[in-house]
């Protein structure tokens, strides 16, 4: 009728009308569609190809792809639409649930990792649904220490896929083998500091995961990848899952009930917090997976997770115990473990929650201070004239001057001899903590001075905090300092006899 507009007919092809799609006529025009699932069989790029609405509404859908366009599509993209858009090279790895592949994506030209369902857990629908959570979640977390998802699909007759970026590199597990079994290559290349580095980013990517409230809770050193360019990638989001959903207690609602009141817990045993293995009513949280942050740390400097054991059920005992051997305890290798990390692993992995950092960002405070040597101390104010040190007084606290000047002198009155001039960041009285013997000379104010009180404890914490062979070499070089000065006094006074 004139002047009545006319509905717009919805065009989005079914897959079962793809399906059964022939060619109706005979000419350039026209292109056959082949009787596979299109829709399931390619990405989500052609999925979107093929919904898109055509100019003429008229038109079926069967139609909309002609001749003309797959070829422009083969041009364009280097393969036909009856052509895979993966090419597999080689199998990385095989899980519990999933294959990793290699592929080469022929549209974008590069090298992805392809992960499918293993071929017989493939129709479970359970593990399907956790398959597609996976990728989702890990897609979600747009983040530089996230490794990033590109496609999810469907394969005819295989079931669902998705790729994700190919990192090259090894597993922090293989870097921690090789500091174990004393690579020189790998000790000149990753001591505390990098490895700490490489901590320090994983940290940040659970942090931004517990930011769009999500747990990981399976971080461990196999789950994190070290790229040949320092990228830092924390992997497998399989067991992830959103804070949301806030019925997740020890004993997991996601896990497998094999029997009434028998459940099958998710996540690694050897790094398991104790509500993760079951302990008590507890919830898991965000405390959780600090709980595994502290294990992997400890893994990272022990050579060994935290929990070994016989079988699964007494590593799960020790787990739900909390019962772990603490790295202060422990005669450890090359590496060794300041105090202020073991301080920090202890604390990560305490038994109850609210022993624990409350949150990553409060971990990642205490590793940056163990990295940088940033410190909390006392100032104090000196007065022009005011003595600071005095010599032959014993020593528990050495200086470091923040303003102002300082002369260091032996003697008194008219024998008094100036050794030296101090000025902002120099330090002094250092010699008498390292060695433990009487102040070797005095040091006072020239003028209105700042300096920061670093005590014996703080001092040998610090000097803890380097490589041991620098540590030795310190005390070495003060024992020799000293000697040289006790020579240098006596040859004085001597001279002054002579006199």
């Amino acid at each position: 009728m004139a002047g009545e507009k006319k509905k717009k007919k919805n065009m989005k092809p079914e897959p079962d009308k793809l399906r059964a799609a022939r060619k109706k006529k005979v000419g350039e025009d026209t292109v056959v569609i082949s009787n596979e699932n299109v829709v399931e069989r390619y990405s989500s790029l052609y999925k979107a190809l093929l919904e898109l609405e055509p100019e003429n509404p008229e038109i079926e859908a069967e139609e909309v792809v002609t001749s003309d366009q797959a070829e422009f599509f083969r041009q364009i993209l280097g393969r036909g639409l009856d052509e895979d858009r993966y090419i597999i090279r080689r199998q990385i790895a095989r899980g519990g649930m999933g294959i990793l592949f290699s592929v080469y994506d022929r549209d974008f030209q590069r090298h992805s990792v392809m992960k499918v369902l293993r071929p017989d857990v493939k129709k479970d629908v359970a593990l399907i649904k956790a398959f597609v959570r996976e990728a989702r979640i890990t897609a979600q977390l747009e983040h530089p220490n996230i490794v990033p998802v590109h496609d999810l699909g469907m394969i005819n007759g295989e079931g669902p896929f998705f790729t994700m970026k190919h990192v090259q590199g090894e597993s922090l597990n293989k870097i921690i083998h090789h500091l174990e079994q004393e690579d020189i290559e790998y000790l000149e290349k990753y001591d505390m500091f990098a490895l700490l580095e490489i901590f320090r980013k994983v940290c940040d990517a659970v942090a931004f995961a517990h930011a769009k409230k999500i747990l990981h809770r399976d971080i461990k050193p196999h789950n994190i990848m070290v790229g040949d360019f320092g990228e830092v990638y924390l992997m497998d989001w399989g067991l992830a899952k959103h804070l949301e959903k806030r019925n997740s207690k020890g004993f997991d609602p996601d896990a497998t009930h094999i029997s009434p009141g028998t459940v099958v817990l998710k996540g690694s045993p050897g790094y398991m917090s104790p509500e993760q293995a079951g302990y008590g009513d507890v919830e898991l949280d965000e405390r959780s997976d600090i709980f595994l942050l502290g294990a992997t740390l400890y893994h990272m400097f022990t050579f060994f997770p935290p929990y070994i054991g016989t079988s699964i059920s007494s590593i799960l005992k020790c787990a739900r115990e909390c019962d772990y051997l603490r790295p202060d305890e422990l005669a450890l290798s090359s590496l060794q473990i300041p105090d202020d990390l073991a301080r920090i692993i202890n604390k990560a992995m305490s038994k109850h929650k609210d022993d624990r950092y409350q949150s990553v960002e409060e971990m990642v405070a205490d590793i940056d201070d163990l990295l940088y040597g940033r410190m909390e101390t006392e100032c104090i104010e000196l007065e022009p004239g005011q003595l600071l040190l005095k010599e032959g007084e014993e020593g528990d606290k050495c200086f470091i001057i923040e303003s102002g000047k300082l002369e260091i002198f032996k003697g008194e009155g008219d024998n008094t001899v100036v050794l030296n001039v101090l000025g902002p960041g120099d330090i002094l009285g250092e010699m008498a903590l390292i060695t433990h013997e009487k102040r070797s000379a005095s040091a006072r104010a020239i003028e209105k001075s700042e300096v920061l009180v670093l005590d014996d404890k703080l001092f040998q914490r610090n000097l803890s905090r380097l490589p041991p062979w620098m540590n030795n070499a310190i005390m070495t070089l003060a024992k020799r300092l000293t000697k040289a000065d006790r020579e240098l006094t006596k040859l004085r006074q001597e001279n002054g006899t002579d006199k």
